[in-house]
């Protein structure tokens, strides 16, 4: 379960290093575009490599997260009835499916940016009626991003285990998945809350000696040895973070399917039928 799991977040966060240092070099263009007092005089070539390595390296992992919640939920299926499944045997049942956890990713950010632009060009539009007006828009254009985030991340978050686990046409998995959440969102809102916090929490740990330590070294002008570490600290924040947050939307998916339709007893049956270790 986490070795698999833990070579997906490896092989992304490589992946997605290597396309930001590809594309540093425009970064480091944003760089040199602003005014000397912001700092960055001399340095936008460091800076951009960090930045690019560390949003390429976010992007990778995020797409790779899905299909890391699709292993977790086909290792600890299996778990719960009492089988260990191997390697082999969990990647034949999520590989297959893997298209269809990237594609939901990328689905749901294209969803995000989409909604982000229809408020940005309504807070515009106001703004151009009355500035008034505008200031008002933005009071609710804020807290209506924050709903709509909130409310489709919680009834689409159990999407990537039930795409790896029950072999269903993709949108006939989204929308079992919405019915399968009805009624259930505040406690799923507050679990997701709650792991998010600890999330958080762990992230700060485990990030900021490596944020120190590339600091120091970046001070010293050994700017590859900073980028090094700053992706190290990245890498390995991220394989804990996947790892726990893909656990809890594996037990929540396998906790919903138990209360709305009687899984545990599918599973019970299922794990007295396995033949005693």
């Amino acid at each position: 379960m986490l070795g698999m799991s833990t070579l997906v977040v490896v092989v992304a966060t490589v992946v997605g290093a290597l396309l930001g240092y590809a594309f540093s070099g425009y970064v480091a263009d944003a760089f040199a575009t602003l005014p000397s007092e912001a700092g960055f005089t001399g340095l936008e070539n460091d800076f951009a490599t960090m930045y690019a390595t560390v949003a390429g390296t976010g992007i990778a992992t995020g797409l790779a997260t899905p299909i890391v919640s699709g292993l977790l939920t086909v290792s600890i299926g299996q778990s719960v009835i009492g089988r260990r499944a191997t390697v082999s045997e969990v990647w034949a049942q999520v590989g297959r499916r893997a298209w269809f956890l990237v594609g939901f990713s990328l689905l749901l950010g294209l969803a995000m940016v989409l909604f982000i632009t229809v408020l940005v060009l309504l807070v515009v539009l106001a703004f151009a009626v009355d500035p008034g007006l505008g200031a008002f828009a933005v009071l609710l254009a804020v807290p209506a991003y924050l709903v709509g985030i909130v409310w489709v991340g919680t009834r689409t978050g159990l999407v990537p285990p039930a795409l790896a686990l029950e072999g269903q046409p993709f949108w006939s998995t989204v929308a079992r998945v919405w019915r399968l959440t009805r009624g259930s969102f505040w406690r799923l809102f507050g679990i997701y809350l709650l792991a998010y916090v600890v999330v958080y929490v762990v992230a700060q740990l485990v990030v900021t000696p490596f944020s120190l330590v590339g600091g120091i070294a970046l001070a010293a002008g050994q700017a590859f040895v900073s980028n090094l570490v700053t992706t190290l600290g990245v890498a390995v924040s991220t394989i804990a973070l996947t790892l726990f947050l893909g656990s809890i939307v594996a037990l929540l998916y396998i906790d919903v399917r138990m209360r709305r339709e009687g899984l545990d007893v599918e599973l019970a049956a299922a794990a007295s039928e396995q033949p005693p270790a």
